[in-house]
């Protein structure tokens, strides 16, 4: 199913009439609570069942497609949306497999991950792949346990989360599930 709610440029929410606004104190109340970085990944699998990683070129480690949600846009659409610019392949965001909240650390602010799950690609897909090279220097489907020699850690516990699920997504804080 194609999201696009919340997606930067659509009007889902942006316009509110009158009535519905929020009083003036209360938008001043809310600009001045927190905020968190949220990123946004997509579990890709071909035929194989093979998971689809990424090298970035501006980091060490190599990644699930994806990256950070914008100012506006929801998760989905910006998994939607990142795929798209990093692999210039369109494809439908399925169901949402894990958020990880993760506390600040020296390394990290403060952030929510998600990821979603992508339907499995066609060859055909997978042939179309043209990686951004300002971002991205290769790409290539791994079985977990050797995505997981290539991932960094904490993403490499969070891809394993959402593949090791029955049905139903999975809630984790620091990439450790709080509740079995």
């Amino acid at each position: 199913m194609r999201r696009s709610r919340g997606a930067v440029g659509s009007s889902y929410g942006s316009e509110m009439s009158d009535s519905s606004s929020p009083p003036p104190e209360s938008r001043e109340s809310q600009r001045t609570l927190p905020t968190k970085r949220m990123g946004s990944g997509a579990i890709m699998l071909d035929d194989a069942r093979r998971v689809l990683l990424v090298n970035p070129t501006y980091k060490p480690g190599w990644e699930v497609p994806g990256g950070v949600v914008e100012l506006n846009e929801s998760p989905a659409a910006a998994c939607q949306r990142e795929v798209a610019e990093e692999l210039g392949i369109d494809v439908d965001i399925g169901k949402l497999m894990c958020v990880d909240y993760n506390a600040a650390t020296p390394d990290y602010v403060e952030s929510l991950m998600f990821l979603f799950e992508v339907p499995a690609l066609t060859p055909e897909q997978v042939a179309s792949i043209r990686l951004k090279t300002s971002e991205l220097s290769e790409f290539r489907f791994c079985t977990f346990d050797d995505a997981r020699a290539l991932l960094p850690d904490r993403i490499a516990q969070r891809v394993a989360a959402a593949l090791n699920l029955d049905s139903g997504g999975c809630y984790l804080e620091d990439q450790q599930p709080i509740a079995e």
